[in-house]
């Protein structure tokens, strides 16, 4: 019998319904023309799909576009609620934010991706990070602190099935460039992501971890103006200590609550 670790077979109309979900969600909504265009499919098939999404009630239909429905927060909520650190971390990922003056979220990992599952948006004007939107560790800085502390196995592992994907003109895409950063990350005990997954923004990210194992990330973030990069060689880093040192007494408040 072929083990699941092997077994690449799969039944392709449930890949082609996720990926309708996926390019909804990033487009916050599409037609029957679009989704076709886009998935390389018929216009009749992709209309089925969607009728049939549609009588489920797991996506509504207004001008022509389609947008998955509120029942999804139900598949949603309770995979959230089923994380220990959910219920745990939502009160001081909003302190962090009024602390610090910056927005604030929390990362857990999972399949080698990192999922936000808290944030507080204390600047209305800047981008936020939505809940349940997935990124690539190696893009920000809470996404590199898991990944530093993941064991060396584990991290090959992540590396291996995502690779090192370019997002933006500084996104790191040279494993030997990582790995030395990775370095500096256990040295410092934090993470900067500098525009690496958003043009503009710069994120500082430190693990939390349960019995010597990371478990998420704790970060803030912000403009590049407005945000310094706190790393040692910067001659601003002086000027945002308070803050790196306010995200390490979060991180260690929500380590002692997991206990």
């Amino acid at each position: 019998m072929t083990s699941e670790k092997n077994d690449t077979r799969e039944i392709k109309s449930v890949r082609v319904t996720f990926r309708i979900f996926q390019l909804l969600i990033e487009n916050d909504r599409m037609g029957v023309s679009e989704l076709a265009s886009e998935l390389d499919y018929s216009k009749p098939s992709i209309y089925y799909y969607l009728q049939t999404l549609k009588r489920m009630r797991y996506v509504n239909k207004e001008d022509n576009k389609y947008y998955p429905s509120l029942r999804m927060l139900n598949i949603g909520g309770f995979a959230l609620s089923r994380h220990p650190i959910y219920r745990i971390a939502k009160n001081p990922v909003k302190e962090l934010a009024e602390k610090t003056g910056y927005n604030s979220i929390l990362l857990v990992e999972e399949q080698g991706k990192a999922f936000v599952i808290s944030e507080y948006n204390r600047n209305r004007s800047e981008i936020a990070n939505r809940l349940g939107s997935e990124q690539y560790l190696h893009t920000t800085g809470p996404g590199k602190a898991i990944l530093a502390y993941l064991s060396t196995e584990r991290r090959e592992d992540v590396i291996s099935r995502h690779g090192l994907p370019q997002l933006t003109s500084q996104t790191i895409t040279d494993e030997s460039v990582l790995y030395s950063e990775i370095e500096s990350i256990l040295d410092m005990r934090f993470a900067v992501g500098d525009a690496e997954r958003r043009n503009g923004y710069r994120d500082i990210g430190v693990p939390i971890e349960k019995n010597d194992q990371v478990i998420g990330a704790l970060g803030i973030s912000g403009t590049l103006s407005n945000l310094s990069d706190p790393r040692p060689s910067m001659k601003a880093h002086q000027y945002i200590e308070n803050e790196i040192d306010v995200l390490r007494e979060t991180a260690t408040q929500i380590e002692a609550k997991l206990e």
